[in-house]
This record gives structure tokens, C-alpha cells and sequence, in this order.
């Protein structure tokens, strides 16, 4: 036993599915929170750092979420059964921390050089790395998945430099697991 839900606080009746990204285990459940309209939370797989991270309430953000939640590392997804501006249910997007994963990984980082840079910039794999499959998703800061490939030499050169000027993603994927590294781009 992991947690035990007790209703106002951490919430009550808890959806079907959870979800692991990083470190950590993603889910709802349907009634309990602040509003008795169901909450999002999070947990470590051990049973420990337990976060409510949104109770839902009503016409705001939907109630009664149901189903599953679904991620693309930066953000989870999901659907609500009640509330809304109709009272007919959401579909919602909540953002989680880069740095909420990141200092969890079980990876070190990747060498990112130069950062900032004008677009154009190499990713080089420390020794560890060199010896598992990985692959590289770079994301815009509205989650939008702009760059994706499997990573095959010790250090390999991206070119973003059709992208306009900003903050992106770098989410490095092994069987070991997730890290999230920020990359400026300022032409």
C-alpha cells in the first residue's frame, strides 16, 4: 500500500490508469480535493513525495476527470466528465516542471555546446551514454515537439536555425531514463 486516499485532502475513487514520466507516477481521481469535483497528483513509485497538483472545480477547469492521462514530457493531458463552460466536461493540459523531472533522472545530463546559441549547436554523449540506445525530442515552450531522432555518435550537430529565437526542450530518452535540458536560441 502505497497511499491511502482520504477524500478532502488528497482526493477519493480513484481513476483506472496512471502514468509514469520521469520519476514520478501521474493520476486523478473522480471526487475528493477542496471541491469534491476530483484532483490531479503525482507520487514517487516508492510511495513518498505525494503532491496534489490540482483540485478540479467545476466550470473553471472541468470536474470529474475520467480515463487515463496521456504526456509528451512537458505536459499532461486529460478529460474531465463534468464541468466546463457547459457542464458537458474538458479536455484539459496541465504543464509539469522540467525541473520537477530532471532532478529525479536516472541519467546524467547530455553536453550541450554552445548554449546559448545561434541554432545551430552539437549534443556530445559522456561515457555512460555511448553505451545505451537513446533518442532526442526538442520541444518549443508551447509543447510542441519540433525535432525528434535516435542518437547514433558520441556527438551529433542540430541545426534549429529556421526557429525563431527563444527557449527550448531537449528531452534525452534511454531505457535508464528521461532528462530535460534547456537550450536558448538568440540569433
Amino acid at each position: 500500500n502505497l497511499l491511502d486516499f482520504a477524500g478532502s485532502t488528497n482526493g477519493k475513487y480513484p481513476t483506472v490508469y496512471l502514468i509514469s514520466v520521469g520519476s514520478f507516477i501521474y493520476g486523478m481521481t473522480m471526487y475528493g480535493g477542496i471541491n469534491d469535483m476530483g484532483v490531479l497528483f503525482k507520487i514517487k513509485s516508492d510511495g513518498t513525495a505525494y503532491t496534489k497538483l490540482l483540485d478540479f472545480a467545476g466550470a473553471s477547469n472541468g470536474s470529474h476527470p475520467e480515463g487515463s492521462l496521456i504526456s509528451d514530457g512537458f505536459f499532461l493531458y486529460g478529460m474531465t466528465g463534468r464541468g466546463g463552460a457547459n457542464d458537458n466536461g474538458v479536455i484539459f493540459k496541465y504543464q509539469i516542471s522540467p525541473s520537477g523531472i530532471t532532478e529525479n533522472n536516472m541519467i546524467p545530463p547530455l553536453y550541450i555546446y554552445p548554449n546559448p546559441n545561434a541554432g545551430i549547436f552539437r549534443i556530445e554523449m559522456n561515457e555512460l551514454q555511448k553505451k545505451v540506445q537513446c533518442s532526442v525530442s526538442i520541444y518549443n515552450v508551447l509543447g510542441e515537439n519540433i525535432y525528434q531522432s535516435e542518437i547514433k555518435n558520441q556527438m551529433q550537430e542540430i541545426d534549429l536555425s529556421k526557429h525563431p529565437n527563444g527557449i527550448y526542450f531537449i528531452n534525452y530518452k534511454t531505457e535508464n531514463g528521461t532528462t530535460i535540458q534547456k537550450i536558448i536560441i538568440n540569433k
